[in-house]
Protein backbone atom coordinates (compact mmCIF):
# COMPACT_ATOMS: atom_id res chain seq x y z
CA UNK A 1 0.00 0.00 0.00
CA UNK A 2 1.39 3.44 -1.01
CA UNK A 3 1.08 6.36 0.79
CA UNK A 4 -1.38 7.92 -1.08
CA UNK A 5 -3.80 4.86 -0.55
CA UNK A 6 -3.66 5.62 3.52
CA UNK A 7 -7.21 7.63 4.35
CA UNK A 8 -6.42 11.13 5.46
CA UNK A 9 -8.22 11.30 9.00
CA UNK A 10 -8.53 14.05 10.94
CA UNK A 11 -9.60 12.69 14.57
CA UNK A 12 -11.48 15.92 15.38
CA UNK A 13 -13.42 16.16 11.89
CA UNK A 14 -13.96 12.43 12.00
CA UNK A 15 -15.70 12.79 15.66
CA UNK A 16 -17.58 15.33 14.69
CA UNK A 17 -18.84 13.72 11.31
CA UNK A 18 -20.08 10.97 13.66
CA UNK A 19 -23.76 10.41 14.59
CA UNK A 20 -23.70 10.34 17.79
CA UNK A 21 -21.85 14.18 17.67
CA UNK A 22 -25.03 15.32 15.28
CA UNK A 23 -27.08 13.94 18.03
CA UNK A 24 -26.22 16.35 20.21
CA UNK A 25 -27.99 19.22 18.89
CA UNK A 26 -30.70 17.24 18.25
CA UNK A 27 -34.18 16.84 20.62
CA UNK A 28 -33.58 13.75 22.62
CA UNK A 29 -30.28 15.28 23.33
CA UNK A 30 -31.53 18.76 23.57
CA UNK A 31 -33.97 17.46 26.18
CA UNK A 32 -31.46 16.89 28.61
CA UNK A 33 -29.97 20.28 28.55
CA UNK A 34 -33.56 21.31 28.87
CA UNK A 35 -34.11 19.67 31.88
CA UNK A 36 -30.56 20.58 33.22
CA UNK A 37 -31.55 24.14 33.10
CA UNK A 38 -35.10 23.13 34.57
CA UNK A 39 -33.05 21.10 37.54
CA UNK A 40 -30.81 25.11 38.33
CA UNK A 41 -33.84 26.80 37.81
CA UNK A 42 -35.65 24.90 40.28
CA UNK A 43 -32.64 25.34 42.84
CA UNK A 44 -31.37 28.23 41.97
CA UNK A 45 -34.57 30.08 41.18
CA UNK A 46 -36.17 29.01 44.21
CA UNK A 47 -34.02 30.76 46.94
CA UNK A 48 -34.15 33.86 44.63
CA UNK A 49 -37.90 33.71 44.78
CA UNK A 50 -37.30 32.78 48.24
CA UNK A 51 -35.27 36.09 49.41
CA UNK A 52 -37.44 37.89 47.18
CA UNK A 53 -40.64 36.90 49.62
CA UNK A 54 -38.39 38.04 52.73
CA UNK A 55 -37.75 41.11 50.96
CA UNK A 56 -41.26 41.79 50.32
CA UNK A 57 -42.41 40.91 54.12
CA UNK A 58 -39.62 42.92 55.07
CA UNK A 59 -40.89 45.74 53.49
CA UNK A 60 -44.37 45.31 54.58
CA UNK A 61 -42.90 45.13 58.20
CA UNK A 62 -41.22 48.45 58.10
CA UNK A 63 -43.82 50.07 56.88
CA UNK A 64 -46.04 49.19 59.65
CA UNK A 65 -43.66 50.04 61.51
CA UNK A 66 -43.51 53.60 60.03
CA UNK A 67 -47.22 53.99 59.88
CA UNK A 68 -47.44 52.96 63.45
CA UNK A 69 -44.84 55.29 64.68
CA UNK A 70 -46.24 58.07 62.71
CA UNK A 71 -49.52 57.58 64.15
CA UNK A 72 -48.93 57.35 67.74
CA UNK A 73 -46.94 60.72 67.15
CA UNK A 74 -50.00 62.34 66.04
CA UNK A 75 -51.93 60.93 68.83
CA UNK A 76 -49.72 62.83 71.10
CA UNK A 77 -51.40 65.60 71.84
CA UNK A 78 -49.01 68.69 70.72
CA UNK A 79 -48.81 70.36 74.20
CA UNK A 80 -46.97 67.10 75.25
CA UNK A 81 -44.91 66.54 72.23
CA UNK A 82 -41.22 67.01 72.73
CA UNK A 83 -38.37 65.93 71.12
CA UNK A 84 -36.70 62.84 71.83
CA UNK A 85 -33.29 62.37 73.16
CA UNK A 86 -30.22 61.00 71.25
CA UNK A 87 -29.23 58.49 73.45
CA UNK A 88 -32.35 57.04 73.55
CA UNK A 89 -34.26 56.91 69.86
CA UNK A 90 -31.38 56.38 67.43
CA UNK A 91 -30.23 53.19 69.42
CA UNK A 92 -33.83 52.16 69.62
CA UNK A 93 -34.12 53.05 65.77
CA UNK A 94 -31.09 51.75 64.75
CA UNK A 95 -31.40 48.57 66.59
CA UNK A 96 -34.97 47.97 65.96
CA UNK A 97 -34.29 47.44 62.12
CA UNK A 98 -32.86 43.67 62.94
CA UNK A 99 -36.54 42.61 64.76
CA UNK A 100 -38.88 44.14 62.39
CA UNK A 101 -39.74 40.48 61.67
CA UNK A 102 -39.96 39.82 65.18
CA UNK A 103 -43.43 41.73 66.11
CA UNK A 104 -43.58 41.24 69.93
CA UNK A 105 -40.00 42.87 70.30
CA UNK A 106 -40.65 44.99 67.36
CA UNK A 107 -43.86 46.10 69.42
CA UNK A 108 -41.87 46.93 72.57
CA UNK A 109 -39.41 49.51 70.25
CA UNK A 110 -42.32 51.38 68.59
CA UNK A 111 -43.19 51.83 72.01
CA UNK A 112 -39.74 53.30 73.25
CA UNK A 113 -39.68 55.86 70.35
CA UNK A 114 -42.92 57.04 70.63
CA UNK A 115 -42.74 57.35 74.45
CA UNK A 116 -39.90 59.06 74.21
CA UNK A 117 -41.53 62.15 72.88
CA UNK A 118 -44.35 62.35 75.41
CA UNK A 119 -43.36 64.38 78.48
CA UNK A 120 -46.33 62.46 80.54
CA UNK A 121 -43.40 59.61 79.85
CA UNK A 122 -40.26 60.89 79.70
CA UNK A 123 -38.74 60.26 83.29
CA UNK A 124 -39.96 56.93 82.88
CA UNK A 125 -37.84 55.99 79.78
CA UNK A 126 -34.31 55.02 80.81
CA UNK A 127 -31.18 55.09 78.19
CA UNK A 128 -30.74 51.10 78.68
CA UNK A 129 -34.46 49.96 77.18
CA UNK A 130 -33.12 49.92 73.72
CA UNK A 131 -30.00 47.39 74.95
CA UNK A 132 -32.65 45.87 77.34
CA UNK A 133 -35.22 44.98 74.39
CA UNK A 134 -32.55 43.47 72.18
CA UNK A 135 -31.73 40.85 74.56
CA UNK A 136 -35.28 39.67 75.36
CA UNK A 137 -37.32 36.86 73.59
CA UNK A 138 -40.80 37.19 72.84
CA UNK A 139 -41.21 34.50 75.74
CA UNK A 140 -39.38 37.04 78.30
CA UNK A 141 -42.18 40.17 77.36
CA UNK A 142 -44.72 37.55 77.69
CA UNK A 143 -43.27 36.52 81.11
CA UNK A 144 -42.44 40.39 82.08
CA UNK A 145 -46.20 41.42 80.93
CA UNK A 146 -47.52 38.97 83.75
CA UNK A 147 -46.62 41.62 86.12
CA UNK A 148 -48.78 44.15 85.00
CA UNK A 149 -51.03 42.97 87.12
CA UNK A 150 -49.15 41.16 90.23
CA UNK A 151 -45.77 42.35 91.79
CA UNK A 152 -45.11 39.33 92.92
CA UNK A 153 -45.02 35.11 91.94
CA UNK A 154 -44.04 32.13 93.28
CA UNK A 155 -40.65 30.22 92.34
CA UNK A 156 -39.11 26.88 93.23
CA UNK A 157 -35.51 25.84 93.61
CA UNK A 158 -34.80 21.86 93.08
CA UNK A 159 -31.66 19.85 94.07
CA UNK A 160 -30.47 17.20 95.20
CA UNK A 161 -29.39 16.38 98.85
CA UNK A 162 -27.49 13.53 100.02
CA UNK A 163 -26.95 12.13 103.05
CA UNK A 164 -23.60 14.08 104.06
CA UNK A 165 -25.92 16.97 103.17
CA UNK A 166 -24.40 17.62 100.16
CA UNK A 167 -26.63 19.35 97.44
CA UNK A 168 -26.78 19.60 94.14
CA UNK A 169 -29.06 21.90 92.04
CA UNK A 170 -31.35 20.48 89.93
CA UNK A 171 -33.28 23.93 88.85
CA UNK A 172 -32.47 27.37 90.27
CA UNK A 173 -36.12 29.13 88.49
CA UNK A 174 -38.80 26.60 88.13
CA UNK A 175 -41.62 29.56 87.34
CA UNK A 176 -45.17 27.82 86.23
CA UNK A 177 -47.26 31.12 86.45
CA UNK A 178 -47.32 31.67 82.55
CA UNK A 179 -50.25 29.60 81.01
CA UNK A 180 -49.10 29.87 77.27
CA UNK A 181 -45.74 28.18 77.99
CA UNK A 182 -45.27 24.74 79.94
CA UNK A 183 -41.58 24.05 78.71
CA UNK A 184 -39.23 24.51 82.20
CA UNK A 185 -36.32 24.62 80.73
CA UNK A 186 -37.58 27.92 78.36
CA UNK A 187 -38.60 29.21 81.51
CA UNK A 188 -35.84 28.63 83.24
CA UNK A 189 -33.83 30.60 81.12
CA UNK A 190 -36.31 33.19 80.63
CA UNK A 191 -36.97 34.11 84.41
CA UNK A 192 -32.80 33.90 84.94
CA UNK A 193 -32.67 36.42 81.92
CA UNK A 194 -35.00 38.59 83.11
CA UNK A 195 -33.85 38.69 86.18
CA UNK A 196 -30.10 39.29 84.64
CA UNK A 197 -31.42 42.39 83.13
CA UNK A 198 -33.01 43.90 86.49
CA UNK A 199 -36.30 43.73 85.63
CA UNK A 200 -37.01 41.33 88.43
CA UNK A 201 -35.72 39.76 91.32
CA UNK A 202 -35.53 36.40 92.41
CA UNK A 203 -36.09 35.81 96.64
CA UNK A 204 -35.12 32.67 98.02
CA UNK A 205 -34.58 34.12 101.73
CA UNK A 206 -38.33 34.32 102.00
CA UNK A 207 -41.06 32.91 100.24
CA UNK A 208 -45.25 34.15 100.07
CA UNK A 209 -47.05 33.74 102.45
CA UNK A 210 -50.10 31.24 101.25
CA UNK A 211 -48.77 27.75 100.52
CA UNK A 212 -51.25 27.22 98.50
CA UNK A 213 -49.12 29.22 95.56
CA UNK A 214 -47.04 26.39 95.63
CA UNK A 215 -48.85 23.33 95.51
CA UNK A 216 -49.73 23.64 91.92
CA UNK A 217 -45.56 23.08 91.04
CA UNK A 218 -46.23 19.59 93.08
CA UNK A 219 -49.04 18.79 90.48
CA UNK A 220 -46.93 19.27 87.66
CA UNK A 221 -45.85 16.79 84.83
CA UNK A 222 -42.09 17.65 85.73
CA UNK A 223 -42.10 17.41 88.94
CA UNK A 224 -44.03 14.29 89.10
CA UNK A 225 -41.79 12.48 86.27
CA UNK A 226 -38.86 13.83 88.58
CA UNK A 227 -39.61 11.84 91.38
CA UNK A 228 -40.80 9.26 89.99
CA UNK A 229 -37.16 9.08 88.44
CA UNK A 230 -35.64 9.67 91.53
CA UNK A 231 -37.10 7.35 93.70
CA UNK A 232 -36.18 4.83 90.86
CA UNK A 233 -32.38 5.59 91.35
CA UNK A 234 -32.27 5.28 95.00
CA UNK A 235 -33.88 1.95 94.98
CA UNK A 236 -31.72 0.77 92.52
CA UNK A 237 -28.40 2.14 94.11
CA UNK A 238 -29.84 1.79 97.50
CA UNK A 239 -28.99 5.76 98.35
CA UNK A 240 -30.97 7.68 100.66
CA UNK A 241 -30.69 11.13 98.57
CA UNK A 242 -33.52 13.24 99.31
CA UNK A 243 -35.25 15.43 96.65
CA UNK A 244 -35.80 18.81 98.21
CA UNK A 245 -37.06 22.18 97.66
CA UNK A 246 -36.98 26.06 98.23
CA UNK A 247 -40.06 28.47 98.08
CA UNK A 248 -39.33 31.86 96.74
CA UNK A 249 -40.63 34.20 94.39
CA UNK A 250 -39.83 36.95 91.56
CA UNK A 251 -40.95 40.27 92.07
CA UNK A 252 -40.65 43.41 89.43
CA UNK A 253 -38.04 45.70 90.29
CA UNK A 254 -38.29 49.84 89.71
CA UNK A 255 -36.27 49.44 86.37
CA UNK A 256 -39.15 46.31 85.35
CA UNK A 257 -42.00 48.96 86.22
CA UNK A 258 -40.68 51.80 84.28
CA UNK A 259 -39.75 49.28 81.29
CA UNK A 260 -43.70 47.65 81.36
CA UNK A 261 -45.47 51.47 81.32
CA UNK A 262 -42.51 52.36 78.57
CA UNK A 263 -42.53 49.20 76.20
CA UNK A 264 -45.07 46.44 77.27
CA UNK A 265 -47.96 49.24 77.90
CA UNK A 266 -50.84 50.33 75.52
CA UNK A 267 -49.95 52.80 73.52
CA UNK A 268 -52.00 56.39 73.59
CA UNK A 269 -53.88 55.27 69.76
CA UNK A 270 -54.38 51.48 71.47
CA UNK A 271 -57.15 49.93 73.65
CA UNK A 272 -56.48 48.05 76.84
CA UNK A 273 -56.03 44.48 76.14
Amino acid sequence: MSKNDIPNIDPVSNILNTEQAKNLTNPPCKSFGTALGDLCDLCFGGLHEKAEKSRLIRKKNLEEFKKTLADSVDNIPEKNQIEPKESIILPALDTSKYYLDEREIRNMFEKLIVNSMDNRMATKVHPSFAEIIKQMSPLDAQNLKLFQTKIQYPILQLKIVDDKNRSKLITSYLFISNPNCDDIDLQNVSISSLSRLGLIETIYSGHLSNDDYYKPFFETQYYKCLKEEFDKINHCKGENNKLAFNKGYAQITPLGESFIDVCLSPLPNESNP
